[in-house]
């Protein structure tokens, strides 16, 4: 079973990638802010909650985890990717990043 870091994932476009990515039997960890709630209860959810500018917190999780995937759907800004770098190539975790976020610029 994948295991695959969702940075966001608890509304909009996170949400149905989240659901997607349960229907296809892989192990989701979410990794959000905690302002609001995982929108569903599975076996193979996991929730850690956290700021995603901070690099502790990625060391972290990726001592905790190992990704097969990273899928970052909160970065509006290049800061919200700069502190997750060292651990994208330490580990060499492929990152796929879709962003709504020039919409609101």
């Amino acid at each position: 079973m994948k295991t695959i870091l969702l940075i966001g994932g608890t509304r909009f476009v996170g949400r149905a990638i989240l659901e997607q990515l349960l229907q296809s039997n892989m192990k989701v960890v979410v990794y959000h802010r905690g302002h609001h709630p995982l929108p569903l209860e599975h076996p193979d959810l996991y929730e850690e909650l956290g700021d995603c500018r901070s690099p502790l917190n990625y060391h972290t999780l990726f001592k905790k985890y190992k990704f097969d995937l990273i899928v970052h759907t909160i970065a509006y800004h290049p800061d919200d990717l700069k502190s997750l770098l060292p651990d994208i190539k330490k580990y060499k975790t492929p990152i796929i990043v879709i962003s709504t976020g020039q919409v609101y610029i």
